[in-house]
């Protein structure tokens, strides 16, 4: 853990973002509840969303994940699957829709910058 700090910490003088804490953009994806809600919707179809499902929601409380810049691309691939994801119901629906406007928004500025996505 102290080796993986040191390194963090090495990133982020020398070659992290000028941005506010090296952060170019950021998103509240949820609580623990909303992420389980999200996991169990997607669950549903889990053979188009695996990214999704693997990477993203698979926990609720992400301590510095990450998904690589090459990841992206299939990301986005399965956020416009997302548009024609039939929800379980509207509260459903309502999550899933700010869920993937938020992570395409992730997605375009990662690409945008050629940088991953850190949760």
């Amino acid at each position: 853990m102290l080796e993986s700090d040191l390194i963090w910490d090495d990133w982020r003088e020398r070659r992290a973002c000028e941005h506010s804490g090296g952060v170019l953009l950021r998103h509240r994806l949820g609580n623990i509840s909303l992420v389980g809600l999200l996991r169990a919707e997607l669950q549903r179809e889990a053979e188009r969303f695996p990214i999704l499902i693997t990477k993203v929601v698979y926990s609720g409380s992400h301590a510095g994940d990450s998904l690589p810049v090459e990841t992206i691309p299939t990301l986005q691939r399965e956020l416009e699957l997302l548009c024609e994801f039939r929800c379980s119901t509207r509260e459903a629906y309502s999550i899933i829709s700010e869920f993937r406007a938020q992570m395409s928004e992730l997605a375009n500025t990662a690409i945008s910058v050629n940088k991953p996505i850190v949760f």
